[in-house]
């Protein structure tokens, strides 16, 4: 079982909140809480609990599992330029995350 850190699932938090466009106060809203909360959520200053990580998935229409998955170190690279087998296994694994998160095939090497 992974266990993540407030700060890790802050993170996730920010990355969909901002590629929902939404500003802090927005997610508050769904919430409950005010924005001070959200930046201190986000932050890893405070616990999502468990009915906060409800409406999070909810919202935003992503699975729970997501905020239990650690982020993957990933490089980035122009077309091309992968040299060898690792790195182009890397750039597969992207891809797949990126259709992971946005639910279609958007990505490919």
């Amino acid at each position: 079982m992974v266990t993540l850190t407030d700060e890790q699932v802050g993170a996730a938090v920010r990355r969909l909140r901002e590629a929902a466009g939404d500003n802090q106060t927005d997610l508050g809203v769904v919430l409950g809480v005010d924005q001070a909360t959200v930046s201190r959520l986000e932050s890893g200053y405070r616990s999502v609990t468990a009915v906060e990580l409800l409406a999070l998935a909810r919202h935003y229409d992503v699975p729970l599992s997501l905020f239990s998955q650690p982020e993957e170190e990933l490089v980035l690279l122009r077309q091309g330029e992968a040299a060898d087998e690792a790195t182009l296994e890397a750039t597969r694994i992207f891809g797949r995350r990126i259709d992971a998160f946005f639910g279609a095939k958007l990505w490919a090497p």
